[in-house]
């Protein structure tokens, strides 16, 4: 049985990889903007390894799996958003890919957003959302969308500012699902 459901999980993580792979392929790569302390930049094959240790710290220990790693790999430029300090340090970073049900209607899906402990309350969730909302609205998405647990109410401060709706229809006891409407940015 144990054999069986590792099985379906993998069937399913390479459904997801393609599927992916697939919805992406028009995506532009993300562009590069230069801040006062810090740069925003597609995330490159280079930075993998970086964003990868650096996701597993910010997630108490939970690592990227196999098929999210490879479709980073491979579609990085155009699903991942990092922010750099003046170092070259990876000290934040948005992910995205697409929802099985929301790809259809042209939706993207902010997986997660991560902030380096030392550079929160700094505004940087906030400026990685804009930069992305700004980039998305120049495809032919029509929105992005976001799952937000409750309790954490700087990230739902933060995709707040920036435009992002609460839909009650699709949110739950734990998490709050936000969308982004890109038609009207």
């Amino acid at each position: 049985m144990k054999i069986y459901r590792k099985l379906i999980y993998e069937i399913d993580g390479l459904k997801f990889f393609l599927q992916n792979l697939n919805a992406s392929r028009y995506l532009p790569i993300f562009n590069t903007e230069i801040g006062e302390n810090y740069t925003i930049s597609p995330c490159s094959k280079d930075d993998i390894e970086n964003l990868c240790s650096f996701h597993k710290l910010l997630r108490n220990d939970s690592v990227l799996n196999f098929w999210r790693k490879i479709l980073y790999r491979k579609r990085g430029l155009k699903l991942v958003a990092i922010i750099k300090n003046i170092k070259n340090d990876i000290i934040g970073f948005e992910m995205f890919y697409f929802k099985k049900y929301e790809a259809k209607n042209g939706i993207i899906h902010e997986a997660f957003i991560g902030i380096d402990e030392k550079y929160k309350n700094k505004g940087l969730a906030t400026i990685l959302r804009k930069f992305s909302i700004k980039h998305f609205c120049n495809t032919n998405l029509s929105a992005v969308s976001t799952n937000i647990p409750i309790d954490n109410m700087p990230s739902l401060a933060s995709a707040q500012k920036v435009g992002f709706k609460i839909s009650s229809k699709m949110s739950t006891k734990k998490d709050l699902y936000l969308y982004y409407d890109l038609t009207k940015g």
